[in-house]
């Protein structure tokens, strides 16, 4: 398996950073704006007021408008951080997607493999709650609620393991444990809008 413990643990320490949220690009009248790799993974879906995500044409996933995204960012394959609430707000809650070739036979053999990783690899880790589910698209899933430390900064997290043609994805929602609650409902939102190709 690829350490996808280890990106479960870096979404934490990204969002713990502060970071300046960058404003859209003017167009520039009368010049074609050039797309590159990564703005061709990105589409404004004007109808839902969502931003669609389709990193490497395998799976669609729709983040809410405003958050900022990060496709194919450090490890991830995409990945999207909420707006900061304040001056004074210095952890943005964050959601991500990574994955990976696998050769498991199911969606429990992958969870299983990820978790025992997670369990020695992340401090204080902490299983709270795991659920088998059914994605909106029909996709079998199984969802983790769990929280660890990293430094003196705590999170509660939702990791959904999704195994679907050989590929195993995890989608890693971020929180501080007493935000978790206000965030979930954005998460779920995210979460169910995921679709392979």
């Amino acid at each position: 398996m690829k350490n996808i413990f280890a990106l479960l643990v870096l979404s934490l320490s990204l969002s713990a950073c502060p970071q300046k949220v960058k404003e859209s690009a003017k167009p520039v009248p009368g010049k074609q704006p050039t797309r590159n790799k990564v703005a061709n993974a990105v589409e404004k879906v004007s109808a839902t007021k969502k931003i669609v995500v389709t990193p490497g044409k395998t799976y669609t996933i729709k983040y809410p408008e405003g958050w900022e995204l990060k496709p194919k960012f450090m490890g991830t394959d995409s990945m999207a951080l909420s707006m900061p609430e304040g001056p004074k707000d210095l952890f943005r809650e964050n959601i991500n997607v990574v994955l990976e070739k696998v050769a498991v036979k199911d969606t429990q053999a992958y969870y299983d493999a990820n978790l025992r990783a997670m369990e020695r690899a992340m401090t204080d880790f902490k299983k709270i709650s795991k659920t088998d589910i059914k994605l909106a698209s029909g996709i079998p899933a199984i969802n983790l609620v769990y929280t660890h430390r990293m430094g003196q900064i705590s999170a509660k997290n939702r990791a959904v393991f999704i195994y679907q043609k050989g590929t195993g994805y995890v989608i890693t929602a971020t929180a501080k444990p007493d935000t978790f609650t206000k965030f979930n409902p954005q998460f779920e939102e995210i979460i169910q809008s995921f679709t392979v190709k």
